[in-house]
């Protein structure tokens, strides 16, 4: 109970106010299982790379933490091959050691795995903003007078997907 009480809170949360260049909602209408995307920051070797990831709620959430994979490929020196977050410094991947001794080298890979494996074309960068908005399902109209309505959306994310995959020209 406290579980649910708490995931529909930090959606919401979430939902309302999403941290800068982050997106994240439920997958399947599952509290429990989610999908999130970040932007890869300005002047660091992940710039204009979109990064998927899927998160797993634990049952004893709050008290043991989410489980969190990259599903996009990244090289980073927290990040072991299989998209999981290694923080114990005992099973941190060979590549934590290039970042400490050979920064530039780590710099140049990173930027390379970004352009190879997250960078999309505009298309694809548009689906990311939709979706969240969709997401959220609701949109701001401004009034003449100044004041705004929120808009529900009646329309389904996977339709708007599949327009614009189906309308690559856009």
């Amino acid at each position: 109970m406290q579980r649910t009480a708490r995931m529909k809170k930090e959606i919401q949360m979430i939902t309302v106010s999403p941290p800068p260049g982050i997106s994240c909602w439920q997958k399947d209408e599952s509290l429990y299982h989610l999908e999130a995307q970040i932007i890869g920051g300005e002047d660091t070797p992940y710039s204009g790379g979109i990064f998927k990831l899927e998160i797993q709620i634990p049952d004893r959430y709050p008290f043991e933490p989410p489980k969190v994979k990259f599903m996009t490929p990244i090289y980073h020196p927290n990040i072991d091959t299989a998209g999981r977050i290694c923080l114990d410094t005992l099973k941190m991947p060979p590549k934590s050691n290039e970042f400490k001794h050979n920064k530039p080298q780590f710099l140049q890979t990173a930027k390379l795995w970004t352009e190879k494996h997250a960078q999309q074309d505009n298309l694809n960068k548009f689906k990311v903003n939709v979706r969240s908005c969709l997401h959220r399902r609701r949109f701001t109209k401004v009034n003449r007078d100044g004041s705004d309505d929120d808009i529900f959306a009646n329309i389904e994310m996977t339709e708007v997907i599949k327009f614009l995959e189906e309308h690559q020209s856009l």
